[in-house]
């Protein structure tokens, strides 16, 4: 008898353990249940040897499908919120009254690592140069940086977050660095921070990362105002709410069975006012659209641009729509339109790798002092047609506000180019710290086989020259 039913146990035990391998087939967790790319299986040979990770891939793999992984996932995050009020998902914070809050952007919201002085003046002279650029070549340009949700609705943050809050968003201090060096930046940080505070209507998502339709429409507005292209504000557009969204945060806390979200539907015939030219899908990199409006648009974007896209696509002839970084402003048409748009969690990332055109070439004082004896580091990198031109500033020597060139001297004479004051990994696999690299890309043309590479940096009206080995 005892036998009998230790050996039924035995069965029932391993049959409970084969199963969610046996219903992977039918059950197994997928790709869109969890907003992210799933392993592949493993392959015990890989370019005709035997694979000595396979023993680890095969794990990744199968505690990735196995059956009822979302179920289980769900049903753990329940009972973590139900019994500890906590979240069981790293990358979600469980905020007040049913929203959520996306765990990167608690540095910001914290103030934990504020923008200091250098990094601001940085952060605009990457968008004067990339604006210069544009204008030179007959083109309009806005940049923004979307806000991060819980910088406008920072109050459903949990209680010992709020307490323990700085002062404030980062991005209110972005506007004046940029209007010191004549960027045409949308300042959405205060334009929704204002817009919630006159009126009540809900601008973000309680259960994703992003703005809601309404939010996208005032961003939209405010973005298309400030390079003068007409367009119809749908001020007065009639919306209503439907609860039919599938936020991000939620699917990642609850990937099977989650809260619906509401989403602001607008009664506007976007149908009618622009159609795609290809996919429709708006997660891909690159979608271009022709519209009833006129002109020609090149947009690089983010996540926020998602629900953006309808309005400004309506706005133009014609758009396309970029998701990349960093910005590759050769890409640009003559007289074009262009808009960037950055999340505010992703700020830092304009002073990493530079964007992608040409060093301007600018007129610098003649050099009061010549420095060999630095820290300072040049690297050059052929790049097509083009020679970068990169490496990392002496802290001491830098300015808030200094200005870095890349002097190209021969034949008895010297030409700068003004730097991006970006952070480039150099060979080591280092990067320098945000706004004390440069980065420059020169055509190969204006660089003679026997010229001599140096750096002039630019602060009071003075120019210093930095020999680098």
């Amino acid at each position: 008898m005892k036998k009998g039913f230790y050996l039924g146990f035995i069965a029932v035990f391993f049959t409970v353990c084969a199963l969610p391998a046996v219903l992977m087939p039918v059950l197994s967790a997928s790709t869109s249940a969890e907003k992210r790319t799933l392993s592949a299986p493993p392959r015990l040979f890989e370019d005709g040897a035997l694979n000595t990770g396979f023993g680890a891939e095969a794990e990744t793999w199968l505690s990735e499908h196995f059956a009822g992984r979302s179920q289980l996932v769900t049903l753990h995050a329940r009972l973590e919120q139900a019994l500890f009020a906590t979240s069981a998902e790293a990358q979600v914070i469980l905020g007040r009254e049913g929203w959520l809050f996306y765990e990167p952007t608690l540095q910001d919201y914290l103030g934990t690592a504020p923008y200091s002085a250098r990094e601001l003046y940085a952060l605009a002279a990457v968008e004067r140069l990339m604006q210069q650029y544009v204008t030179a070549n007959g083109g309009r340009y806005a940049t923004t940086v979307a806000p991060n949700k819980n910088s406008i609705y920072g109050e459903y943050m949990p209680y010992f977050t709020v307490s323990a809050r700085g002062g404030g968003s980062g991005l209110a201090a972005l506007p004046a660095a940029m209007q010191a060096q004549g960027v045409n930046y949308v300042d959405l940080y205060g334009l929704l921070t204002a817009a919630k505070a006159s009126d009540k209507t809900q601008l973000y998502h309680k259960r994703d990362t992003h703005w809601n339709n309404c939010g996208a429409r005032l961003a939209y507005d405010a973005l298309l105002d400030a390079v003068g292209q007409p367009h119809d504000a749908f001020a007065d557009a009639a919306y209503t709410v439907e609860k039919n969204w599938e936020g991000d945060l939620d699917v990642l806390l609850l990937p099977s069975g989650g809260v619906p979200d509401d989403q602001m539907v607008y009664d506007i015939p976007f149908a009618q006012l622009f159609s795609y030219r290809g996919s429709s899908n708006v997660e891909l990199a690159r979608v271009i659209t022709r519209g009833t409006g006129s002109g020609n648009l090149l947009m690089y974007r983010d996540s926020f641009g998602n629900a953006l896209l309808p309005f400004v696509a309506a706005a133009f002839k014609d758009a396309t729509f970029l998701r990349a970084n960093p910005f590759d402003l050769t890409r640009m048409e003559p007289g074009q339109t262009v808009i960037t748009e950055i999340v505010e969690r992703n700020l830092r990332e304009l002073l990493g790798p530079a964007p992608v055109l040409p060093a301007p070439e600018v007129t610098v004082p003649a050099a009061g002092q010549h420095l060999a004896d630095t820290t300072c580091t040049l690297y050059t990198e052929t790049d097509g047609d083009m020679l970068r031109v990169y490496g990392a500033l002496d802290p001491e020597l830098v300015q808030d506000d200094t200005r870095v060139c890349v002097l190209v001297t021969a034949g008895g004479g010297a030409r700068a180019y003004e730097a991006f004051p970006c952070s480039e990994t150099l060979p080591d696999g280092t990067a320098p710290a945000p706004g004390y690299g440069y980065s420059a890309r020169l055509d190969t043309a204006d660089v003679p086989p026997d010229a001599t590479l140096s750096l002039a940096l630019l602060e009071d009206g003075e120019t210093i020259e930095i020999l680098c080995e």
